[in-house]
């Protein structure tokens, strides 16, 4: 696989205004110590943001955005921006006492969950996956995924069946293949997980080679 996690570093960055109200986000890091995206926030961006209204939270990250022209705009700078973001959205929210969702605009009061699974692990086979995803519908998920790309094309086929067979027809089932794909392989994967009618395929190439997409 491209990219193999051994655990999940959580960053949670904490926007609060001088009233006393806070909004909470979260930056992903997955390209080493927590530390380094949190002193980047601390550092460089947290000053940026002293003594304005968050309200203004397009202004307030593109003027974040802007000081990574030429130097940062890909990697841990967009994660910490992601992270002020996210608690941007979410102390705005908590002022108009509405959902993040409503202030998007979004139109429903509901949305669909799947229980996200199907990790490899040394000697999981694709009956354990079966057994797996066939315990989240059983809590009440009426969709599950499971991870491909990290093994043989065969045995990645044989574990989506698996899964497939273990939910029955009438779940949703989707596949996250984290980047790891060539778009030939791609491809061919798509074609082969047709018949056990997929819901989506997530990340088959990597998210920058557009035109693969």
């Amino acid at each position: 696989p491209l990219i193999a996690w051994k655990e999940k570093n959580v960053l949670l960055v904490i926007v609060e205004t001088d009233d006393g109200s806070t909004g909470i986000g979260e930056a992903w890091c997955d390209g080493g110590d927590p530390s380094v995206t949190a002193h980047l926030i601390a550092r460089d961006f947290m000053p940026l943001l002293i003594g304005e209204d968050p309200r203004r939270h397009a202004r307030l990250w593109q003027k974040i955005r802007d000081t990574t022209t030429y130097s940062i705009r890909d990697g841990i700078a967009y994660s910490a921006l992601s992270g002020i973001d996210i608690a941007i959205w979410d102390l705005v929210a908590r002022h108009y006492r509405v959902p993040v969702g409503t202030l998007l605009g979004g139109v429903s009061d509901r949305v669909f969950a799947y229980a996200s699974g199907g990790l490899y692990a040394d000697g999981k086979t694709s009956a354990d996956i079966g057994r797996e995803m066939h315990g989240y519908v059983t809590r009440g998920f009426r969709g599950v995924k499971l991870k491909i790309g990290g093994a043989s094309f065969a045995e990645d086929v044989a574990r989506v069946a698996a899964a497939r067979e273990a939910i029955g027809p009438d779940v949703r089932l989707m596949v996250d293949a984290v980047y790891a794909l060539s778009v030939a392989e791609a491809m061919r994967m798509a074609r082969a997980l047709e018949r056990h009618h997929i819901h989506f395929l997530e990340a088959p190439v990597h998210p920058t080679n557009v035109e693969g997409l």
